[in-house]
């Protein structure tokens, strides 16, 4: 083994390894630094959004992405809505394209379909039914199935001024 791999060990203590790339890097290797993978990210929930949903899954999303150098993320998966933000495995195969763009702009912003298999059209249809005496929320289940965190989902980020005003 060389010498160069070896580190003194005081007595009492446990070994410290050098630090990851150092012996490369000492021998003129280039190492770019570590960092995170599949991490979850934060969002700036309402303490209302919160309460109610941290820790509910998001099942049957698309996840779109497209960062500032047009690098395209699309997949269908299921994620966690935390306390904090969001995280799962469909949050942690996007996460080195979200992480970079943080890295670079300071934000990513995410689309997410909740109606994966719906098109535009058909979701216009539905939603335009009359809703007769029926709560917005209860027609958003009964017409395309939007409740539980994917219905507040929709009710965190649709601006106010226009959710009243949506089709029925």
């Amino acid at each position: 083994m060389p010498s160069s791999w070896r580190w003194a060990v005081p007595v009492g203590r446990r070994p410290v390894p050098p630090a990851p790339g150092a012996v490369a890097q000492e021998r003129g290797i280039p190492v770019n630094p570590l960092k995170p993978a599949n991490c979850g990210f934060d969002v700036r929930w309402t303490e209302h959004f919160r309460a109610r949903f941290a820790g509910h899954p998001l099942k049957a999303v698309v996840l779109s992405f497209t960062d500032s150098q047009a690098h395209a993320f699309h997949q269908q998966g299921e994620f966690i809505v935390t306390d904090t933000g969001v995280e799962g495995s469909l949050i942690y195969a996007c996460s080195a394209l979200l992480r970079d763009e943080i890295a670079t702009s300071a934000q990513a912003i995410i689309h997410l379909d909740l109606t994966p298999g719906w098109t535009h059209a058909r979701l216009v249809e539905r939603l335009s039914r009359p809703r007769g005496s029926k709560s917005l929320s209860s027609h958003l289940e009964r017409s395309v199935g939007l409740k539980g965190v994917k219905a507040g989902l929709l009710w965190e980020f649709v601006p106010k001024p226009i959710s009243p005003n949506l089709p029925g």
